[in-house]
């Protein structure tokens, strides 16, 4: 008979959380250092392309990307948004998902750093913090399950799952991991110069002149 249980793992969470504070804790003796050329903001063509990636990782907000088995209210195919509405509305248990939910909040900030054109450096930030919040999203399953069904259900010391969320967790993380190469690769940006034809002048091609003199023998008078 299966058994009914809540376990929730912090590990992802955990890594996560670890990892942000590494990334932005300045290191001691910052004051000794020869201060650094700060950086460059995007190229037009880059940051038109950052646009488009993060706009593309958003857009996956109201795609129905989350699938239940069985349906659940009567519905097998969820997008975020509808679920965000279900649960303000009542219907569905306040059981958050909160790794998922996060993972769309470095979108957020890189969106308005762009709006901003902060620097390179603060946009590829963004984008680490948000590739590993995307790694974090998939010890979601446990409140994916209780969000949905009110419970958990182990069989063989392994969860029964009925809740698939993997389409929206490679979306977001491969949303994430090409704002990361946008940010990161400067080639985009460089167009090729155009060749410039140089007209050849009579100067170049005029041949060396020769002056000839004769050199003669001094006379008996000097």
């Amino acid at each position: 008979m299966p058994m009914e249980m809540v376990v929730t793992s912090p590990f992802f969470p955990a890594v996560a959380a670890v990892f942000g504070m590494t990334l932005f804790t300045p290191r001691f003796g910052t004051l000794d250092r020869i201060p650094v050329k700060s950086a460059r903001p995007l190229g037009r063509r880059r940051r038109s392309l950052a646009f488009i990636a993060v706009i593309a990782g958003l857009l996956t907000f109201f795609l129905p990307l989350v699938t239940t088995n069985p349906a659940v209210m009567g519905h097998t195919y969820w997008c975020p948004w509808k679920i965000a509405w279900k649960i303000y509305e009542g219907s569905l248990p306040r059981s958050i998902p909160f790794m998922t939910t996060a993972a769309f909040l470095p979108l957020v900030f890189a969106f308005g750093a762009l709006c901003l054109n902060s620097s390179r450096d603060v946009l590829a930030k963004i984008a680490i913090v948000g590739l590993f919040t995307c790694l974090a999203s998939l010890d979601d399953k446990s409140s994916f399950e209780a969000l949905f069904y009110g419970k958990l259900t182990y069989q063989n010391h392994s969860l029964v799952r009925h809740v698939g969320f993997g389409d929206l967790t490679f979306l977001l993380f491969g949303a994430t991991a090409c704002l990361l190469y946008i940010a990161f690769n400067e080639a985009l940006d460089t167009e090729a110069a155009p060749k410039i034809a140089i007209p050849r002048t009579s100067f170049g091609t005029r041949d060396p002149k020769f002056v000839h003199a004769v050199i003669r023998p001094p006379s008996e008078k000097d």
